[in-house]
């Protein structure tokens, strides 16, 4: 009789440093990228490909994967950085699992107004890292994408800083169109058009 070896249907039958189940081969495998992410190689598996690093290098994976890596930001300003594509309006939440690191790190959000991150530098927003971690833990935060944005410049500022599984997901709907835009939009007992939000 034919003996076929155990496979997963989910990441319930998967644990230790092989957590996700890859869903094309039914195999546990490296943790796989949070589902929408907008970055590229989020968990830096083999390489630090997708992303733009001059000092950052390849450490050893969080979870202790194998197939997988953290990165290593020994004391570096914008490394290593991704640029992703942003909605103005919508919300997105950024997220990372950290080790080491000293107060003043922070994965810094830089908005543009092109594509491709070019444009006008319209503003920023930081994930900003509260001390030191002796042990892998979990950081997020969220933050709206400012009017005309259209790109995203994600960048790491670290010392002595490893990360891993990093991740920008939309989690909310950019806004509509206006409902009015003049007062001849409006009737009843709401009869004159708000010129800031257009209501």
């Amino acid at each position: 009789q034919m003996c076929i070896r155990d496979r997963c249907m989910s990441d319930l039958d998967c644990s230790g440093p092989t957590p996700s189940c890859d869903p094309s081969t039914h195999e546990c495998v490296c943790r796989l990228p949070r589902a929408g992410n907008l970055l590229q190689n989020p968990g830096f598996d083999g390489s630090l490909q997708g992303w733009t690093a001059v000092t950052a290098m390849l450490a050893e994976d969080s979870e202790a994967c194998p197939g997988s890596n953290s990165v290593y930001v020994p004391n570096a300003e914008n490394d290593p950085v991704q640029c992703v594509p942003m909605a103005e309006g919508m919300t997105y939440e950024l997220g990372s699992k950290l080790r080491g690191g000293v107060p003043g790190g922070m994965i810094r959000v830089d908005f543009f107004t092109g594509e491709n991150c070019t444009g006008n530098l319209s503003t920023t927003w930081d994930l900003h890292f509260p001390g030191t971690f002796p042990e892998w833990q979990s950081l997020a935060g969220s933050f709206v994408a400012p009017a005309g944005t259209m790109s995203a410049l994600v960048a790491v500022f670290g010392w002595d800083q490893y990360l891993d599984q990093i991740y920008v997901v939309p989690t909310g709907s950019p806004p509509g169109p206006p409902t009015c835009m003049s007062d001849l939009d409006c009737s009843g007992p709401t009869p004159s058009c708000d010129p800031s939000t257009h209501e």
